[in-house]
């Protein structure tokens, strides 16, 4: 996971603070940004508190409430947690994962291929 960003809603009778992660998807053939929503993260169990750039593994489907093609409702109860990617050497091996990706999409992109313009 790259970023954590988080927002409140509301259901039913609760208030309960929900958010989105980004990250980087390593299960294509070449490295994909992903977006999951929703996750609750302050009612993980610490066991399954993840950190910025550790690699987790879960199962995920498809968004059916956002058309962006990077969304995904993740399964948390599937969740696993991985290495975290260390910064060392300038970043070399979060560089490495970004692969192609670095660099290559710009805000505007990403809002017009959602047609929000850009």
């Amino acid at each position: 996971m790259i970023a954590e960003q988080s927002k409140s809603s509301t259901g039913s009778h609760l208030l309960y603070e929900t958010g989105c992660v980004a990250g980087i998807r390593l299960d294509t053939p070449t490295p994909e940004w992903v977006r999951l929503w929703p996750v609750g993260f302050r009612e993980l169990p610490e066991s399954d508190k993840f950190h910025k750039w550790q690699v987790i593994e879960l199962d995920a489907v498809k968004s059916r409430r956002d058309s962006r093609p990077e969304s995904f409702t993740p399964h948390l109860h599937t969740l696993k947690l991985g290495d975290v990617i260390e910064s060392k050497n300038k970043w070399r091996n979060r560089r490495e994962l970004l692969g192609g990706l670095l660099g290559e999409t710009t805000l505007c992109d990403l809002m017009a291929a959602q047609g929000g313009g850009g």
